[in-house]
């Protein structure tokens, strides 16, 4: 018998092809989601600000988003 973390990695190899695609999937009559299966070594996080760059990649400030949140995935390097 496989215990719950084998069984959890079944699911995510079986499904490996779809990591770091967004999808939309339903959650009620009318309403949807975008999910993300995420990446092995990565974390999704809703980041709420928007971090804005010159062309050569320099700070120039940042700005408080509050009508939406951006969902991003990081890559994570222990």
């Amino acid at each position: 018998m496989m215990n719950w973390i084998s069984d959890l990695a079944k699911v995510y190899d079986d499904n490996e092809s779809i990591a770091g695609k967004a999808e939309t999937v339903s959650v009620g009559k009318e309403k949807t989601k975008t999910v993300t299966l995420v990446p092995i070594s990565h974390i999704a996080v809703n980041i709420p600000i928007q971090i804005n760059l010159d062309k050569d990649g320099g700070f120039k400030g940042a700005d408080v988003i509050d009508e939406r949140i951006i969902n991003v995935l990081l890559y994570l390097q222990l």
